[in-house]
């Protein structure tokens, strides 16, 4: 049987022209209205896809850790527009994984550059995590979808070093206005 070579050229788009050589490793310093907290993560992608992975903690013990899988439109350092997918878990200290709940959701994301200086806008959607510990401030919270929107304003300072302040807007309540609450970050990103 022979493949027509539509079908060939249709595949060939699936696989990356490049290895996954290209990558960064983050680190921020939340400060959230109850206290402060920290974000860890690391990025690795190709020309258009990408895998990153992302921890945060905050301040009472609550945590959670997603692994993210999605694909870069332009993959410029002037303009990226990225779409992906989530799965992770929360819980909240000392019960590990034995309280732990599932998280799903899918994230997109508008990058614009100039030089040094780029501004991000993030929107991370899916469905919080079913325990009231887990709650980001909102302890009596139902189940249910929650947001994040956030925005990122990072400076070169280096090749391959850059420093950035971020806003988070979170709503972890059913989208009910009066829980909306700001995070302010800080932190630097190290590119390979």
């Amino acid at each position: 049987m022979r493949l027509r070579p539509t079908l060939l050229a249709a595949l060939a788009l699936l696989i990356p022209t490049t290895t996954l050589a290209k990558g960064s490793v983050e680190a921020t310093a939340l400060v959230y209205p109850w206290g402060p907290g920290t974000n860890l993560g690391g990025t690795v992608h190709g020309d258009h896809l990408f895998a990153a992975l992302d921890a945060r903690g905050a301040w009472g013990g609550a945590w959670y850790a997603r692994v993210v899988g999605g694909a870069d439109v332009f993959s410029s350092d002037k303009l990226d527009l990225t779409a992906a997918a989530f799965v992770g878990g929360a819980s909240a200290w000392p019960y590990g994984a034995t309280r732990g709940a599932p998280m799903i959701g899918y994230e997109v994301g508008l990058g614009l550059g100039v030089g040094p200086i780029k501004g991000r806008y993030r929107h991370l959607h899916g469905l919080r995590p079913a325990s009231d510990t887990l709650a980001w401030g909102c302890e009596t919270c139902p189940t249910g979808p929650w947001y994040e929107d956030q925005f990122r304003l990072s400076v070169r300072v280096a090749p391959r070093v850059a420093l950035y302040a971020d806003l988070l807007l979170e709503d972890p309540c059913r989208y009910d206005d009066s829980d909306l609450y700001a995070a302010w970050g800080l932190g630097g990103q190290v590119t390979w």
